[in-house]
């Protein structure tokens, strides 16, 4: 019985997608770990990502605590704010150019997993398991 679970669930949600009840959700391991608003930081570029690695490896090697990690931990956060600052002033222009990208994220709502209605849900499986005409 323990078995047949996971592929009864997996043939349910299959059937689900494809009947379009629900969005084909694929989850990923970010990479940016600055949050603005629980969404990825626009301003974070490769140059902080570099700095960042940077920090990482002077911890490993030195310590947290060492003058190494210290100054590491400071040039990453120089370069971050150098980074926020660049897209800060790149605002304006945005809202002229690009309106379209200047308002996501400047009105940007945090989407959560598709949220099935029982009803809906309950419907769709009636169609699945029902045999014949009724």
């Amino acid at each position: 019985m323990a078995a047949i679970v996971p592929a009864v669930e997996h043939f349910l949600l299959h059937e689900a997608v494809q009947a379009g009840v629900v969005k084909k959700v694929t989850i990923t391991n970010p990479t940016n770990p600055n949050k603005v608003h629980k969404h990825m930081a626009p301003w974070f570029t490769e140059e902080c990502r570099a700095s960042r690695q940077g920090y990482k490896a002077a911890a490993r090697k030195h310590g947290r605590s060492s003058q190494e990690a210290a100054s590491a931990f400071s040039q990453y956060r120089a370069t971050c704010k150098a980074a926020a600052s660049h897209f800060a002033a790149q605002l304006p222009d945005m809202l002229k150019y690009k309106p379209r990208e200047f308002w996501k994220w400047v009105n940007y709502v945090p989407t959560t997993a598709a949220a099935i209605p029982p009803e809906t849900f309950a419907s769709h499986c009636k169609g699945l398991y029902s045999r014949g005409n009724g």
